[in-house]
């Protein structure tokens, strides 16, 4: 059962327990921003209620912050005195410090050189017995490689409206790199004249009459490493059938 204010406020059911029997409650904790005073709650109620930490990591409590090894190291010592089990938040290669493995990590064929500093320290474990063993004794994880953007066009759909052709192309933006890329615009350089009449999940700058600017907006600026922003659109009104092909992208 989930506890008040992010599970930290287990005494209150311990004060006021449900009446069933085989209920455990929950306890979260982010090492670098719940020190002693959710350690000495737990303490107080650990003997009161049955306790599972549903929920932790070695970071602060956004997920992507400082570590505190030594504060982790705190808290592990007092769940493994009292037999509390406990899962590391989390398992993913997302850009963020709570992750075990490191950006543009392929998560189905990984190694322990792709461990973050919260994957080598959850290695470090052991299985939760005795004193972690000091990251620096661990393979360091790969080195990151700078975001590396590209555009592909696809045309989805054409057609004739007298004198001019519609074409709508569908835009994907992918990043090879294994670092997150904060922000992505592309140059189209069209083979002639051409208006651009609608556009969806971009913004768009026209320079010329051939060339136009396509820019993300707000909400899909951020491409983690080995991801791609995709459903991006354009409807091109030219005077003659247009062939993705011809278009340069720089």
């Amino acid at each position: 059962m989930g506890t008040p204010t992010w599970s930290q406020e287990i005494d209150k059911p311990a004060n006021s327990p449900l009446n069933f029997n085989n209920v455990a409650y929950t306890l979260h904790f982010y090492a670098a921003t719940h020190k002693d005073d959710l350690r000495n709650r737990y303490l107080q109620n650990v003997n009161r209620i049955p306790i599972v930490v549903s929920e932790f990591g070695i970071c602060d409590a956004s997920g992507n912050g400082g570590i505190d090894e030594q504060s982790a190291n705190q808290w592990m010592k007092i769940l493994n005195e009292n037999q509390t089990g406990r899962i590391l938040w989390n398992a993913s290669n997302k850009n963020e410090s709570s992750s075990i493995l490191a950006p543009g990590t392929n998560m189905g064929n990984w190694t322990t050189r792709n461990l973050t500093t919260s994957g080598r320290w959850l290695l470090s474990q052991n299985g939760g017995g005795g004193t972690p063993t000091p990251p620096s004794v661990l393979v360091d994880p790969t080195p990151s490689t700078p975001a590396k953007l590209s555009l592909g066009l696809q045309k989805t759909n054409s057609w004739q409206s007298g004198q001019k052709t519609s074409t709508q192309l569908t835009a994907t933006v992918q990043n090879t790199g294994s670092s997150a890329a904060d922000g992505w615009s592309f140059t189209l350089q069209f083979p002639e004249a051409v208006t651009i009449v609608q556009h969806w999940n971009c913004n768009i700058e026209q320079k010329d009459a051939q060339t136009y600017v396509i820019r993300n907006v707000d909400y899909n600026g951020k491409i983690d490493g080995g991801a791609t922003a995709s459903d991006v659109g354009l409807i091109v009104e030219t005077s003659q059938p247009l062939n993705p092909d011809a278009i340069k992208i720089n």
